[in-house]
């Protein structure tokens, strides 16, 4: 008897995902892939470049999930301003977009969770004999996320996306940044 309701369960979640999937006017999977301008925040930020690629399973005609990686270089001013840097982030998010329309153009509105990965920069440490040296400094990994939006024009994506990292530390340059993104998308237009 107890097989028999876990069967059915399992039959009337195979048919909801199927219904949701055959309902659907757009094709359920598609994979974002493009190139970003990175705008940091904070003292001494400059510009930077990137790229990200972006799987996604299309829920239902208006909701997607998708697996974010995004890589970016961004370019540091040291505090004095006498040298600059470039120091590489990388990200690791979970995503959600609504999509505000139907058609071959439909604005979203989303966000992202997940890990991000700030690299290195150049500094100065303090020995076991509290002399100042210079070197790099590791920056760890830290929790963020990440409120975007943007529009789909057919296969075609323009987003702006704010990465808001918590926990780093205060003394340094913020890793925080606005990306304005320009991919494609394929798969996951209309059937």
């Amino acid at each position: 008897m107890k097989m028999r309701k876990v069967l059915l369960v399992a039959l009337a979640i195979a048919m909801i995902s199927a219904s949701s999937v055959f309902g659907q006017s757009y094709k359920p999977f598609k994979v974002g892939l493009g190139l970003l301008y990175a705008v940091p925040s904070g003292e001494g930020a400059g510009g930077g470049i990137g790229f990200y690629f972006e799987p996604k399973y299309n829920v239902n005609d208006k909701f997607d999930v998708g697996f974010l990686i995004e890589k970016a270089l961004l370019v540091q001013l040291a505090t004095d301003f006498t040298k600059e840097t470039v120091s590489a982030l990388a990200s690791y998010s979970i995503t959600g977009d609504y999509m505000l329309g139907t058609g071959k153009v439909r604005p979203f509105i989303g966000t992202g969770i997940g890990m991000y990965n700030l690299g290195s920069m150049d500094g100065i440490t303090v020995d076991q004999n509290n002399n100042v040296v210079p070197g790099k400094i590791t920056l760890g990994t830290k929790f963020g996320f990440s409120p975007r939006v943007g529009i789909n024009l057919s296969h075609f994506q323009i987003e702006l996306q704010y990465h808001l990292i918590m926990g780093q530390d205060a003394d340094l340059i913020s890793k925080n940044y606005l990306g304005i993104k320009m991919g494609i998308e394929f798969g996951g237009g209309l059937k």
